[in-house]
């Protein structure tokens, strides 16, 4: 949603402050930086969600193995 980029934008801002980087950034640059912060939060998110699968896979698994066995 909207809101959602609203925010986004507002949490790549303060980690390009936080390395330094600031209003002196040309806009493209900054999109830019700004993108990739977006996309290094969305890779985060995926590996989380990634790692939780898998091991409910697993939990699965060994429950159905148990109850063959």
């Amino acid at each position: 949603s909207s809101s959602d980029l609203v925010e986004n934008d507002v949490d790549a801002e303060k980690v390009l402050f936080s390395y330094g980087y600031g209003a002196s950034l040309p806009t493209s640059a900054k999109r830019r930086l700004q993108h990739s912060v977006h996309l290094a939060k969305r890779v985060i998110q995926l590996e989380q969600a990634n790692t939780s699968l898998r091991a409910e896979l697993e939990r699965e698994r060994k429950k159905m193995k148990d109850t063959l066995t």
